[in-house]
């Protein structure tokens, strides 16, 4: 098998209970060698500006994007199944 990455969009409210991340991070482990790393990817509000200019409605306007100490925590639990892991792509 191929090395691979898990990349994890964090999403407030909707993927980032603690629960949602130790079961994602004990899946991960279950990678074993093929799994290089888990990347959490935190939301961002980037794309706002471009909904409205192709006349799509923002459904995310109320979540707000992640804090840094936020992700250091859930990177840990992460890393506490004995998964390597970082903030951002």
């Amino acid at each position: 098998m191929r090395p691979m990455i898990m990349r994890i969009p964090i999403v407030p409210g909707y993927n980032d209970s603690d629960d949602n991340m130790l079961d994602t991070a004990m899946l991960a482990a279950k990678l074993d060698k093929n799994l290089q790393r888990v990347e959490l990817l935190p939301y961002h509000k980037f794309g706002t500006q471009t909904y409205g200019r192709i006349g799509r409605e923002y459904k995310l306007t109320d979540v707000e994007p992640p804090s840094d100490d936020y992700m250091k925590r859930l990177k840990e639990t992460v890393e506490s199944c004995g998964v390597r892991a970082q903030i951002g792509g």
